[in-house]
């Protein structure tokens, strides 16, 4: 879906164009830690990663410079992974007697940004679109998951733990500066003031002039599935005529550590825009397996 100004009557339209190399790895592993006469345990592992980057776009070079152009209103850069964050760089926050010259109309509390560039490349003492880099994308750096199976005697209890590490993703809920967070605390997220000068945050009010997209990583490792079960002996399925007879309990979603603060790390949405993804349920179950 590429970006295409909205004069045309669409913003976006479906092209089959460019190429990307994802070179990556996959690894499974098995392992039985303990077999004894009423107790096993065993473990899995899945690991993956992969490394996305793209390698051809339109072949546009409208500046003749020999180098095929970007195409920054679809986010798609040569060389970069799909899913890059192309923005301002973040160099804190202004304080009370800094030169505020840098952005015009600037406030203590507010961003700082880094001058990186102009028109001849060079910084120039002031913030333009020209400023703007590539500073990561969404794509994990790996990804893990871990399950357990241990038994005992007619008892099995699994667990299945869901590891994500890397990746960013804006989320403009943590500006203070909107978001009614003068009004309400929806998150526990700090904010300047002349006396917390702290250099991580803006300030009540900022009101984000040069829409940065407030990056948070999106790591995570969860708790994903855990499940206790019992299956019945065999002398009691024979009287009952039955071929198998179990119960379980199970329950998914149970705990997430993260520092995302959006409802799902794993998918990056959140907010209340629709088409968003709602938050993450915790679910519990109970059941009876019967085969007759």
């Amino acid at each position: 879906n590429q970006t295409i100004p909205n004069t045309n009557g669409f913003e976006v339209f479906l092209r089959n164009i460019g190429k990307t190399r994802n070179k990556g790895v996959e690894l499974d592993l098995k392992t039985r830690n303990i077999e004894g006469k009423n107790w096993s345990w065993n473990t899995n592992f899945a690991f993956s990663l992969n490394r996305n980057k793209i390698i051809q776009l339109t072949g546009r070079d409208i500046n003749n410079d020999g180098i095929e152009d970007d195409d920054i209103a679809s986010g798609w850069f040569i060389g970069q992974p799909l899913g890059a964050n192309y923005d301002y760089v973040f160099d804190g926050i202004f304080q009370q007697g800094d030169d505020l010259t840098l952005i015009p109309g600037s406030k203590a509390g507010d961003i700082k940004f880094k001058d990186i560039s102009g028109p001849n490349g060079v910084p120039d003492g002031k913030i333009t679109p020209l400023d703007r880099a590539v500073l990561h994308s969404n794509q994990p750096n790996f990804n893990l998951g871990i399950t357990s199976i241990l038994q005992y005697k007619n008892f099995s209890l699994s667990s299945t733990l869901n590891i994500r590490e890397g990746g960013y993703s804006p989320n403009p809920l943590i500006n203070p500066g909107s978001n009614f967070f003068d009004q309400a605390n929806f998150l526990n997220t700090p904010y300047w003031t002349p006396a917390n000068p702290i250099n991580t945050h803006p300030r009540i009010n900022y009101r984000n002039p040069l829409a940065y997209g407030f990056y948070e990583s999106r790591s995570f490792a969860r708790l994903q599935d855990v499940s206790l079960s019992y299956t019945f002996s065999d002398e009691l399925i024979k009287k009952l005529k039955l071929s198998t007879l179990q119960v379980y309990v199970s329950g998914k979603n149970l705990y997430t550590r993260t520092k995302w603060n959006g409802w799902d790390p794993e998918f990056g949405g959140g907010g209340r825009d629709p088409g968003t993804n709602g938050p993450l349920l915790k679910t519990f179950i109970g059941g009876i397996n019967v085969t007759f």
